[in-house]
């Protein structure tokens, strides 16, 4: 029931990057004041949507696999130690990715939902995709790391 729980919480509360406030050289216009027209804004809402569908995709197989360990957990009878060190893996990660892809997605859908922030809402899901593909590195090195590891106690 707690890993549901975190799911539904990622689900609900998106990782947003908030944007500061930039003024331009003319006094009382923002920088960011523009419009996309509505093609514009429909194609940033087709990213959003597909965006927020990954994210469910994300938070259903990290579900999935923190299950799937759990109940290998309880089928052993042994010690836990060679079980629960998979459930800061692919769960974990997968709970991590579908919150920031769900944050960059709201920023895009913002875009649409709003007048005259265009800019300011697209600095925002940029920003927030930055932050997920920097978080990416590090669970891709632990894996190449494990991937290796296996091939050289294949080898051996």
């Amino acid at each position: 029931m707690t890993i549901l729980a975190v799911v539904i919480w990622v689900v609900k509360h998106p990782f947003v990057v908030p944007i500061a406030e930039k003024t331009g050289t003319e006094p009382n216009k923002f920088w960011h004041k523009y419009e996309f027209t509505d093609e514009e804004e429909a194609k940033f809402t087709d990213v959003s949507k597909l965006m927020t569908l990954i994210a469910a995709l994300f938070s259903v197989h990290a579900t999935l696999s923190a299950w799937a360990i759990f109940a290998r957990l309880y089928a052993q009878s042994g010690p836990p130690a060679e079980v629960l060190p998979d459930f800061f893996g692919d769960p974990l990660d997968g709970l991590q990715f579908a919150f920031f892809i769900r944050g960059a997605a709201q920023g895009f859908a913002m875009i649409e939902r709003t007048k005259g922030n265009d800019i300011a809402h697209l600095m925002g899901a940029l920003a927030s995709q930055k932050w997920l593909w920097k978080q990416m590195r590090v669970p891709l090195l632990i894996k190449s790391i494990k991937l290796v590891a296996t091939g050289v106690s294949l080898l051996m």
